[in-house]
């Protein structure tokens, strides 16, 4: 495998953004690497793709440190050692009340939004950084940036992974990783669907009373294009996450710049 050709790692690839996102880097020639814990998703995924640059696929389940090591491992073998972009996608919601919703409830979400993502970032930053210009994309959601009711922990775990991209752009800068984060309103994608518990408020009604459903899922593939190759640390999709990043952009930046200067004079190294 030439290691000229760009390479993306993309978890929860078998539908939805992260599937979205998969044909878009294919379609530019990437290598697409597909990870997903559903076995038969990713086979008809792969069908969906097609062509030489979605050969990789890997079962893995997010939670568990050994699972990343291993998939990560393979994928750095099919790609000749480069890995330009770690898509951390995957993610899952549970709606209905706080007080109605059960440990499990709250365990699957912290484990698949949170824990994931700070594996994939943790063991994905030692892979990337022999990459030149490389990048971490975290996609965290309109709910990390406005608390959503019915969505209590779904949006904690989002807040959460905003707040940790925004660090660790900074702390990455020593080796030359960028990090993107990813605000996504409502996404037609089968999220939709498999929030609702059985019996429990359903979750698209509700989007597509308030909101009048969801947008295309290429418009967040086409922003997650953007930001594997802009310099900017959020991304939003849709007009809500817009607005509401105007308000605290100044502040971010501002903390971005100042650490970065520090970078520069030598003022922090280790």
């Amino acid at each position: 495998m030439p290691t000229d050709r760009k390479a993306i790692f993309i978890t929860g690839a078998a539908s939805g953004i992260g599937l979205a996102a998969a044909k878009r880097f294919a379609a530019e020639g990437w290598l697409v690497g597909l990870s997903d814990i559903d076995g038969p998703g990713l086979k008809t995924a792969l069908a969906a793709i097609g062509g030489d640059n979605a050969g990789f696929t890997v079962l893995h389940d997010v939670r568990k440190e050994d699972e990343w090591e291993r998939a990560l491992d393979a994928f750095m073998e099919a790609s000749g050692g480069r890995l330009d972009v770690l898509l951390n996608n995957a993610g899952i919601a549970r709606y209905g009340w706080f007080t109605e919703q059960g440990r499990a409830d709250f365990d699957d979400q912290i484990d698949i939004n949170l824990r994931g993502v700070i594996l994939g970032a943790y063991l994905g930053h030692e892979r990337l950084k022999h990459t030149p210009g490389s990048r971490l994309i975290n996609i965290a959601s309109l709910a990390s940036l406005s608390g959503s009711p019915r969505l209590a922990v779904y949006s904690a775990t989002k807040f959460a992974v905003r707040g940790l991209s925004e660090a660790l752009d900074i702390e990455f800068m020593r080796s030359g990783v960028r990090v993107s984060c990813v605000e996504p309103t409502v996404i037609e994608t089968p999220l939709l669907d498999k929030a609702s518990a059985p019996g429990g408020p359903n979750f698209r009604e509700a989007i597509t009373q308030g909101m009048g459903g969801g947008l295309p899922v290429e418009q967040a593939a086409e922003v997650i294009w953007r930001a594997a190759h802009d310099d900017a640390l959020h991304y939003p999709v849709g007009e809500a996450p817009e607005a509401m990043l105007q308000e605290i952009l100044p502040r971010i930046e501002e903390t971005r710049t100042r650490w970065a200067e520090m970078f520069k004079a030598g003022l922090v190294t280790n």
